[in-house]
């Protein structure tokens, strides 16, 4: 688990492009702070939080030997969506986000473990305290509420977010989902159109969710609801609206997805985990 390595910024909508731009053209710049101070313009804070988005949502391998790579979603999107304005790309990266326990624990917490759509900040951080303390950890009041605070943030446009030039935006790329709002004195966990989910991009997730589970022959659709980094709880789809988007889909591409009702059980089967030709089809060929 981990909290508090986004230095309270939330993630904004320059920083991933601009991450990438820089470990394509310079390495891994993030090994030198003054230096990449100097290349991003902001201060050593603000380097060790676009570093941390960057390890989030899975676009550069934290692991590597010698230092930080990228990861080839990176390479794909910055390719395809440079500026990361496209909704499946949200989509992508909110689902990256939301699975990572390792690196987001209050992202992976809060759409996985927390289960409550209408919440106050005081409710969710005793409940993420709670949660925290049953995996025998213990971890600062203080920095719970800022990780909630960046949290939400994260998904919720502001009246910071109206910068006039799109270099000094507050705005996250996240908040385009639209998956948070206000809601009296605290905020409402919101069901997303199944229509704003690209088919092919709910495929790579599909296939994102298949690897977590083990990659089995095939498995009951329940799971698509039931266990930690499917569809249904990162997400937030109820049934019938993960059935809706999982019927598109296997009618989309046939050749890579099935599912059959046998024995009273309806099983979902991934015949391809070969993710960059389902990003191939959202994005095209063209760069726009």
């Amino acid at each position: 688990m981990r909290f508090g390595g986004h230095q309270t910024f939330h993630l904004r909508d320059s920083w991933l492009h601009k991450g990438i731009d820089l470990l394509k053209n310079e390495g891994d710049i993030f090994a030198n702070t003054e230096k990449a101070m100097q290349s991003l313009g902001v201060g050593s804070n603000m380097v060790s939080s676009i570093k941390f988005w960057l390890e989030a949502v899975g676009f550069v391998d934290p692991n590597a030997t010698k230092g930080l790579k990228l990861t080839s979603l990176a390479l794909m999107l910055s390719k395809y969506d440079p500026y990361f304005e496209r909704m499946g790309t949200a989509w992508l990266i909110h689902y990256k986000l939301a699975s990572n326990e390792e690196y987001a624990s209050t992202w992976f917490w809060f759409f996985n473990k927390f289960g409550v759509s209408e919440f106050s900040l005081e409710s969710a951080q005793q409940l993420l305290t709670r949660y925290i303390s049953s995996a025998g950890r213990k971890v600062n009041s203080n920095t719970l509420g800022r990780d909630l605070n960046t949290f939400i943030r994260t998904y919720l446009f502001s009246d910071e977010d109206k910068s006039e030039t799109p270099e000094n935006s507050y705005a996250s790329p996240l908040a385009i989902l639209h998956l948070l709002e206000k809601h009296d004195s605290g905020f409402r966990l919101l069901k997303p159109a199944v229509d704003s989910i690209p088919i092919p991009v709910f495929g790579v997730i599909l296939i994102e969710f298949w690897r977590t589970i083990g990659e089995p022959a095939e498995f009951r659709f329940e799971e698509l609801q039931s266990k930690d980094c499917s569809p249904g709880k990162v997400l937030n789809l109820d049934q019938e609206a993960n059935l809706e988007i999982l019927n598109r889909l296997v009618e989309k591409y046939p050749k890579w997805f099935s599912y059959k009702k046998s024995g009273g059980f309806f099983t979902v089967k991934v015949r391809s985990a070969e993710t960059q030709a389902l990003l191939k089809d959202y994005y095209g060929d063209s760069h726009a």
